[in-house]
Parts: structure tokens; C-alpha cells; sequence
């Protein structure tokens, strides 16, 4: 039997418990892999959006909640990858 590898991204909504696509991708593949990334800017969002005020409240919260979602995540078997990227072409996993 072939394996059937699936990747999940997280990105905005880190919801594990009512989170339907996630579910979905579970059932339909053999090994699922999940992602986050903090922060995926191009480089025309970088030069052309609004500048982002860098709040260390919102920075703690979202860090927080990436651990809560990891180790639910664990509970079920899975293993979140944290990537951070540069650019689209250069990134970092922890």
C-alpha cells in the first residue's frame, strides 16, 4: 500500500477541536504533516503594506497558543513544524 503524505498549513486560525479541513486531511491521507508559519510576507506585501506595530502581547498570545496547538496535536499523533520565512525562497524550521 503506497503511502499517501498530506500537508496541513496553519496560518491565521489555530483551532484544532472544530476545525473541519483539518479533520478532512486526516481521514484522507496516511501521514500528515502540519506547518505554521508566524509570518509569510512576499515581497511586494513587505514593501507595499501597512507596517505592522510589533506588540509583544500579541507576539506572547500567539506564541502561547502555537504551544497549546503542538501539544494537542501530540495527543493525537501529530507533530507541528514551525517555519519561519524570510522570503519565499529562504526559511528556517525549529
Amino acid at each position: 500500500m503506497a503511502i499517501k503524505r498530506g500537508l496541513y498549513w496553519f496560518y491565521n486560525d489555530l483551532r484544532l477541536h472544530d476545525n473541519a479541513l483539518l479533520s478532512k486531511a486526516a481521514r484522507e491521507v496516511t501521514s500528515l504533516h502540519c506547518v505554521f508559519f508566524p509570518e509569510l510576507k512576499t515581497q511586494f506585501e513587505r514593501r507595499f503594506l501597512p507596517v505592522e506595530i510589533n506588540n509583544d502581547a500579541k507576539q506572547h498570545f500567539l506564541m502561547q497558543s502555537v504551544g497549546e496547538l503542538n501539544q494537542s496535536l501530540r495527543q493525537i499523533g501529530q507533530v507541528l513544524h514551525k517555519l519561519e520565512a524570510d522570503s519565499l525562497g529562504k526559511h528556517r524550521s525549529s
